[in-house]
């Protein structure tokens, strides 16, 4: 009260806009929990998928390569049991393919990252003009 002696009450122009705001608010917030569940969801759907591509194609050259050699096996061309034998990779794909659908989602983040942090950047600026510097420093 000792600040608002020189004004008299709020008039209801300044209320209407007030709660525009607040609503706006409201409105922005459910928006992004909307839109954050959805994209995580998308991200994910993405990574199964190329998940499944990247096992199936190492499954499938880990297959054509065993079928190779027990071919020339049966030819007569290679030795039974030589050094030649293909891996079995079927039990390490997983660990193979995991880290190589992650270094995707790094490297959005990584080309992301200063478009994001120049606007937020210019945002501040706009609204506090140099008290920004501070809280770049802390």
């Amino acid at each position: 009260e000792a600040q608002n002696h020189d004004k008299g009450s709020l008039t209801s122009e300044e209320v209407s806009s007030g709660m525009t705001a607040v609503s706006a608010m409201i409105i922005l917030g459910l928006f992004s929990i909307f839109f954050g569940s959805q994209l995580a969801f998308f991200q994910t759907r993405i990574s199964l998928r190329l998940g499944s591509a990247l096992r199936g194609s190492v499954l499938e050259r880990g297959l054509k390569v065993r079928a190779c050699q027990e071919h020339a096996e049966a030819v007569g061309q290679g030795e039974p049991g030589s050094q030649q034998e293909a891996p079995s990779v079927y039990n390490v794909i997983s660990f193979d393919v995991g880290p190589n659908i992650d270094i995707i989602w790094i490297l959005l983040g990584l080309w992301i990252f200063p478009f994001q942090f120049i606007s937020v950047l210019l945002l501040l600026f706009h609204q506090v003009k140099y008290a920004v510097v501070p809280g770049l420093v802390v």
